[in-house]
């Protein structure tokens, strides 16, 4: 019962945490692409556990970001994510070698904002470039650890 309310409370946080607002420079467009390939195509769909075990231990293969509000990232997001602003890519905001694997996340599912998130790595020249679908909830959902300023997913409604 008590995963469902935690759960529930997420997705009321997700419906207003699918976003961001803060500006930035240097920006890949977000804007749908025009002819036969869509950036879309330009990036992979990875599971929560994948991204789990990329962040594991010192070697932390993956770079992730949260694409969600700046307040629901600050309330919890995956350990060691970084904040974005996905409306406007910056590209100083990424890590400096363009090989480095990206894994970009929102809110769950229905949240589009990691793919244009990751729709503007890859115009910035990244190409292993991944979006994990589940996002913050399906992480939750799945047991794994959070971080933030905010009480744990699983304490919110106590």
């Amino acid at each position: 019962m008590k995963r469902r309310i935690v759960v529930s409370c997420l997705v009321v946080l997700g419906a207003v945490g699918c976003g961001s607002s803060s500006a930035s420079t240097e920006t890949a467009s977000n804007e749908p692409t025009s002819g036969t390939e869509s950036a879309s195509t330009s990036f992979s769909q990875i599971s929560v556990a994948e991204v789990a075990a990329g962040i594991a231990g010192p070697e932390r293969r993956l770079a992730v970001y949260d694409a969600n509000h700046r307040e629901t990232f600050d309330e919890h997001h995956v350990p060691g994510a970084t904040w974005v602003d996905y409306h406007s890519m910056a590209r100083e905001q990424l890590p400096e070698d363009a090989s480095t694997p990206l894994v970009f996340y929102c809110y769950n599912e229905q949240c589009e904002a990691s793919h244009r998130a990751a729709e503007g790595a890859v115009a910035l020249g990244f190409r292993n470039v991944s979006v994990m679908g589940a996002g913050i909830a399906g992480w939750v959902e799945a047991g794994q650890p959070v971080e933030g300023a905010g009480p744990a997913p699983e304490t919110a409604t106590q």
